[in-house]
């Protein structure tokens, strides 16, 4: 343990929870509908939009701001799922010991906060803070 409570493979656990939390946290897409109404890219030098591009396009541009807001909600909503799945199923195959998680050369370790890797994902995704002590459990 170092002076912050938690073993090197915790901190580097802490991280990889949080950069996934990250990861959750930056749609492109959602981000898109917002700044410019709908979700195909604005960028002159690119190719032209084919026609499904056309077609959502043109749909997010018919509906009002209000409903744009709950479709990028529900595209943020459906990432964030996509990660939490994600995570359950590394989760699944750590805990059975199938797959070992090393990261600079420390092993992760396993379910050292709320319990599980998704839950702990769900926790920081919440805004909540690591706990003041890591559990024993690798």
């Amino acid at each position: 343990m170092n002076s912050s409570g938690y073993s090197e493979g915790g901190l580097r656990y802490q991280k990889f929870i949080d950069e996934f939390v990250e990861l959750a946290g930056s749609e492109v897409i959602a981000g898109r509908i917002r700044k410019n109404g709908h979700s195909e890219h604005t960028n002159p030098d690119d190719l032209p939009l084919d026609l499904r591009e056309e077609t959502r396009k043109a749909f997010l541009l018919s509906l009002t701001d209000s409903n744009r807001e709950i479709v990028a909600q529900l595209i943020e909503e459906a990432r964030s799922s996509a990660v939490h799945d994600l995570l359950s199923k590394i989760e699944e195959m750590h805990t059975r010991g199938g797959l070992d998680l090393i990261v600079d050369g420390y092993r992760l370790p396993k379910d050292p906060f709320w319990g599980s890797m998704h839950m702990d994902y769900i926790c920081r995704r919440a805004g909540d803070p690591w706990p003041e002590e890591e559990s024993e459990t690798e």
